[in-house]
């Protein structure tokens, strides 16, 4: 108890630093995310990368949706017999189309596990499939060549946060 003679404020105790978690504060060192909710900055964190990904795999499918339908109308025209009376033509064209086809085929499947997968990032769900996902964007560089290097980057990014242990112990299954 503080005494007449004491300064007003002797009673209280200086407050000093605030209190320190082991091993010390956080990356500023200001310790102002003591009480913060750990799935919401995994969820934070992920974010980012995820919608990264999702952009760049819907922009690099649509070219290849493109030559998808191209090669698919190719087809199309020489089982009808529509490409006229050039058997140059026709000859190219029975080569071209499922080349065409498989070309944007092949990749748009990449494409649409890797946007789903980053979807599955956003909502922390299946760390497994969220995980390939990734994994599937750094693969995709052997299809997509040129457009896979936003796909590239957004899937590296990915892959280090998802390997994240804070981030994965968020995953629900």
């Amino acid at each position: 108890m503080a005494t007449s003679t004491d300064p007003p404020d002797a009673e209280f105790e200086a407050v000093g630093d605030p209190p320190r978690r082991d091993g010390g504060g956080d990356a500023m060192g200001d310790f102002d995310d003591l009480n913060r909710d750990p799935a919401a900055d995994a969820r934070a964190r992920l974010k980012a990368p995820a919608v990264c990904l999702q952009i760049s795999a819907t922009v690099t499918m649509l070219p290849c949706l493109f030559l998808a339908a191209f090669g698919l109308i190719e087809l199309g025209r020489l089982a009808l017999g529509i490409n006229g009376s050039d058997s140059g033509r026709n000859a190219d064209a029975a080569e071209i189309g499922p080349l065409l086809a498989g070309v944007g085929l092949i990749p748009s499947g990449f494409l649409a596990v890797i946007i789903f997968g980053a979807v599955r990032m956003i909502q922390m769900r299946r760390y497994g499939f969220a995980h390939t996902a990734a994994v599937l964007g750094i693969v995709s560089v052997v299809f997509l060549q040129v457009m896979a290097v936003f796909v590239l980057t957004a899937s590296i990014w990915a892959l280090v946060v998802l390997r994240d242990p804070a981030v994965k112990k968020q995953f629900r299954s």
